[in-house]
Parts: structure tokens; C-alpha cells; sequence
């Protein structure tokens, strides 16, 4: 198959590893992420949400769906949720305490084509969320 990322695209996920992998540049303490522990109970529907504590975590849905003429195509859509490495003692209400990434795509085998488009935004200032406790998650007004 055929993928052909755009320069914005490119940009956009080179950023995000930065923000990932980078150190916090105010100088506050790094955080504390929860331990994942062997052996916890899966609690529903609290388990459908968000789970803030941690460091990562994500839903997807996969499958495959039929064209009018019968063509097959399969699809996936997935949310990231990550906490980067910069201090919940930061100040600054522009911190990234939480980063939110969807990614989709669509492909049809039967012309060995992929297409697929990704956003990332941090959560707050009501531009994005991953709600605790259900799944209930938007990048902006386009994933709602």
C-alpha cells in the first residue's frame, strides 16, 4: 500500500515525540505516573474512561465495511492519551498535562490504498478531553 504523510503531518507527529520524549523546560519536578499493577481488577464502567495517573493509554475500533458495488475497505480509528514528562507543579496553565492524539484510516485493498489523517491536541481550556470514567473523548469539535 501506498502512504504518502504530508510535510504538516510529518511535522505534527515529530512534535509530538518531542513532547513525549522531552524533559520539562521549566525546571519543575517530573511526575509521578501510576504503577501498572498484575493482577487488578477491571472495574465497569469506570474502566471505559480515562485514567489520567498513568503515563499512556488508548481505545480503538477496527473492522471492515462494503462499498455500494460490494468492495471491501477496512477502517480504524484510534485515541492516544498521554501524560507528558512535565511537572504537575508547573504553573503555567499552557502546560500540556495531558495530550490527546486520533488517528484514522481507511484502506482499500483493492486498489492498494491507504488514507489516513491524525490530530493532537492537549487537553484543557475545553479544546480537548478524555473523561474519566467513561469514554467519552474529542480533539475539538471534529471528533464529537
Amino acid at each position: 500500500m501506498n502512504v504518502h504523510p504530508s510535510p504538516a503531518n510529518a511535522a505534527l507527529v515529530l512534535s509530538a515525540l518531542v513532547l513525549f520524549g522531552g524533559g520539562d523546560a521549566y525546571g519543575a519536578d517530573p511526575p509521578v505516573y501510576a504503577p501498572v499493577v498484575a493482577g487488578r481488577q477491571i472495574q465497569f464502567p469506570a474502566d471505559f474512561g480515562s485514567h489520567p495517573e498513568f503515563r499512556t493509554e488508548w481505545w480503538y475500533v477496527t473492522g471492515w465495511l462494503s462499498t455500494r458495488n460490494g468492495d471491501p475497505l477496512g477502517f480504524q480509528i484510534t485515541f492516544f492519551r498521554t501524560k507528558p514528562a512535565i511537572g504537575d507543579d508547573n504553573p503555567s496553565a499552557f502546560a500540556p498535562r495531558q495530550l490527546l492524539i486520533a488517528h484514522c484510516a481507511v484502506s482499500d485493498p483493492s486498489r492498494g490504498r491507504l488514507w489516513q489523517d491524525q490530530r493532537i491536541r492537549r487537553a484543557g481550556f475545553n479544546l480537548a478531553q478524555a473523561a474519566v470514567g467513561d469514554t467519552d473523548i474529542h480533539l475539538g469539535s471534529e471528533t464529537r
